[in-house]
């Protein structure tokens, strides 16, 4: 079912757009019209003045939910991340791995790939090729 959102600030990267509905099918931006030709059979969705824009993209995120997911990798763990960067307006990231042992990015690795979330885009692996007098907080093994 389409779905018509209204009374929203709608962002587009460059202008506020008020007074119009966003339409949106198949989970795709369809158009933007007129609140008095919102197609029938749309769902409508009260955005209560509220801004809708594009989802944000998180390049680096090491933990969230109260989980780091290093110290963590578990389906759990990377359940509880997903959540709670999803709730702040992240729509897609990738789960950063500090230098570690490979038995941590084996389990990482094997963690992320089974995982059906599409928030979650990908890895962001550090090391382990650092310079250890250049190696900050990462360890030196």
């Amino acid at each position: 079912m389409p779905l018509a959102f209204t009374n929203a600030r709608i962002f587009t990267g460059t202008e506020t757009i008020e007074g119009k509905a966003l339409i949106v099918r198949d989970d795709k931006i369809d158009s933007l019209t007129e609140l008095s030709h919102i197609p029938s059979g749309c769902e409508l969705i009260d955005c209560g003045g509220n801004y809708l824009t594009a989802g944000f993209i998180d390049l680096q995120i090491a933990g969230g939910g109260g989980y780091l997911f290093s110290a963590e990798p578990t389906p759990e763990a990377l359940e509880a991340i997903t959540a709670a960067i999803v709730r702040t307006g992240t729509t897609g990231f990738l789960i950063a791995i500090p230098t570690n042992s490979n038995e941590v990015y084996r389990q990482v690795i094997n963690t992320a790939g089974e995982n059906p979330n599409p928030a979650l885009l990908g890895l962001h692996i550090e090391g382990p090729f650092l310079n250890p007098l250049r190696r900050g907080a990462h360890i030196k093994e």
